[in-house]
């Protein structure tokens, strides 16, 4: 696992873990490695830099894999709700064409959008 890790976390994995292994799990690691390494409000302010979100200059292939990988690091967010965010960063002209396809941000699936 160290082999993979650089800067602050290796320093946390050298200082915590590697002296006590057997008391580690995998998931037990992650989540204490979450909170050394990133702000305790991270979580917070993905969820405001997610509902602030826009597709400005990004084509809709573009915007949708951003929007994904976000959504991704804020895993408490349903599949509907996350969506619902897609949709609303669209431009208004995307989402109009989606009505005309009877697709709404409300209940159609990420794949159908």
């Amino acid at each position: 696992l160290s082999s993979f890790l650089g800067g602050e976390a290796y320093r946390f994995y050298l200082q915590q873990v590697a002296s006590h292994l057997n008391k580690w799990t995998l998931k037990w690691f992650y989540r204490a490695l979450m909170d050394e390494c990133f702000p305790s409000d991270m979580v917070d302010q993905m969820h405001l830099e997610i509902d602030n979100f826009k597709q400005g200059s990004y084509s809709v292939k573009e915007f949708t894999s951003a929007m994904q990988q976000k959504l991704d690091i804020v895993s408490t967010i349903g599949k509907q709700e996350c969506v619902s965010k897609l949709w609303k960063g669209f431009h208004p002209h995307i989402q109009a064409s989606l009505i005309k396809d009877q697709l709404n941000g409300n209940t159609s699936t990420w794949k159908e959008v």
